[in-house]
C-alpha cells in the first residue's frame, strides 16, 4: 500500500468575479516550500514523495536554489541542496561531499505564456484576503508534458501554489507545490555560488527524464526535473 504524507490547510475560500492579465513572477524571490508528488508504474507500483525546504530565484542572475528534505514511502531519502545556473546550463545537486552535474536544456521559466488560460480569480481568508489568479497551461520538460495550474498573487505575481499532471508511459501522477512566508528578495546571494565540490569533485551526469521521473524528481515553477540516481 502507497503511504501519502498530506499537509491540510484550511482556508476560506471565495472567487472573485473577473479576469485578468498574464503577468511575470518577481525577479527576486524565496520562501519555504512544500511539495508531494505522487506516481504510479503501469505494473500498479505506486510511489509518493514529500519535499520541504528553502526555495531561492533569482531570474535577474538566471539561477534557482533549493535547500530541500526528501522523503519516499515514508522514508527519508536525503537532504539536497540544488543550484540551477541557467547562464552556463548546468544543474548542481549536491550535499556536503559529493556533486552530481547534469546539463539543462529549458530556459528559465517565468512568465505566464501566451496560450495559458485564466482560471478564474479567487481569495484566501476574509478580512485580510490574499487576493490570486489560477492560470493553466502546458510544458514540456526532456520529453515529459506537464499540465499545470498555477496560482499567483494578484498584486505582485508571486506564486502561491501550483499543481501539476504527468502522463508518460513509465508513470503517471501529479505533484502540488505551496511556497509560504515569501520574500521578494534573496537573504544570502551567496547561495548562487557553485560549492566546491562541484568545481573540483562532480560527477558529469547525463540527464534522463525517465530516471527524474522513477526518483520523484523535483518538479516546480521552473520545470526541474532532478536526477539524484548518481549522487
Amino acid at each position: 500500500m502507497m503511504n501519502c504524507y498530506l499537509i491540510v490547510v484550511l482556508f476560506s475560500l471565495g472567487l472573485v468575479v473577473g479576469g485578468s492579465e498574464r503577468c511575470c513572477l518577481p525577479q527576486q524571490y524565496e520562501g519555504i516550500l512544500g511539495e508531494m508528488i505522487a506516481a504510479m508504474q503501469p505494473n500498479g507500483v505506486g510511489s509518493d514523495t514529500l519535499i520541504y525546504g528553502i526555495y531561492s530565484v533569482d531570474s535577474k542572475a538566471s539561477k534557482v536554489y533549493v535547500d530541500e528534505t526528501v522523503i519516499v514511502n515514508g522514508k527519508p531519502s536525503g537532504q539536497f541542496k540544488v543550484l540551477q545556473d541557467f547562464n552556463s546550463k548546468s544543474q548542481y545537486v549536491y550535499d556536503k561531499k559529493k556533486c552530481a552535474i547534469s546539463p539543462i536544456k529549458e530556459t528559465m521559466f517565468r512568465c505566464i505564456p501566451a496560450n495559458a488560460v485564466h482560471q478564474g480569480s479567487y481569495y484566501y481568508g476574509s478580512m485580510n484576503k490574499l487576493h490570486f489568479n489560477i492560470w493553466s497551461f502546458d510544458v514540456t520538460v526532456g520529453g515529459v508534458k506537464y499540465n499545470t495550474q498555477m496560482s499567483l498573487a494578484e498584486d505582485n505575481c508571486s506564486l502561491v501554489s501550483e499543481v501539476l499532471h504527468f502522463d508518460t508511459p513509465e508513470a503517471k501522477g501529479f505533484a502540488t507545490v505551496g511556497l509560504l512566508n515569501t520574500t521578494l528578495s534573496i537573504r544570502d546571494p551567496s547561495v548562487f555560488d557553485i560549492p566546491p565540490q562541484c568545481k573540483h569533485g562532480g560527477v558529469a551526469v547525463e540527464f534522463d527524464s525517465n530516471k527524474a521521473l522513477e526518483d520523484a524528481g523535483f518538479t516546480f515553477a521552473s520545470r526541474h526535473l532532478l536526477n539524484r540516481r548518481n549522487i
